[in-house]
């Protein structure tokens, strides 16, 4: 059966002649909203939206152009209802998370009152243990840590693998934080 049967007959009602032409547009769309809509399963969702756009609209169509040129237009359409209400949602979910994150910072300072000066006895302890590092540690901190690149980033300048990168960046830590108990315990005398 021709395209233009099934249009005539899915705008008489014909849900197997909609169904058919679903068969027919169906991957096209897909591909198409996939191209700015990344993840697969709300690329899915978004495709079947625009079917059920369409099957609500048939009855208005006017055969203009080709019924694919409709389904992309409709796929185009809600793809960007979609990526708008996405950027919308994390701009809204970001001004949470830093009001959050404002939140605890708050209430970690508030919490150290009268604590400051084993705060800063903490602090230079940990500062003369970043000093006692071997000099290929204490830059990789330096990048890590400091000036924040991330390790992935370091391993790839280095030449070497994120794994590696990984299990060095956990042997400092452990050796900073054994370093640190040890100089506290010997204030604490």
């Amino acid at each position: 059966m021709e395209e233009a049967d099934l249009i005539d007959r899915a705008r008489q009602g014909s849900t197997e002649a909609f169904t058919r032409l679903v068969q027919l547009h169906q991957a096209r769309v897909r591909a198409f909203v996939s191209r700015f809509v990344r993840e697969d399963d709300v690329a899915d969702d978004l495709a079947q939206e625009v079917f059920i756009s369409a099957f609500r609209a048939l009855k208005d169509w006017r055969p203009e152009g080709a019924f694919s040129s409709w389904l992309f237009v409709l796929a185009r359409n809600r793809a960007l209802e979609h990526l708008r209400s996405e950027r919308r949602r994390r701009a809204r979910e970001a001004s949470a998370f830093r009001l959050a994150v404002s939140r605890w910072d708050q209430e970690r300072l508030e919490a150290m009152e009268g604590r400051e000066e084993s705060e800063g006895k903490r602090m230079e302890a940990l500062s003369e243990c970043l000093r006692s590092l071997p000099s290929h540690s204490a830059s990789l901190v330096r990048e890590v840590y400091f000036e924040r690149r991330g390790p992935a980033e370091v391993a790839r300048v280095l030449g070497r693998t994120q794994g590696v990168m990984r299990m060095t960046l956990l042997r400092i830590r452990q050796a900073l934080r054994r370093c640190l108990e040890g100089r506290l315990a010997l204030s604490e005398r």
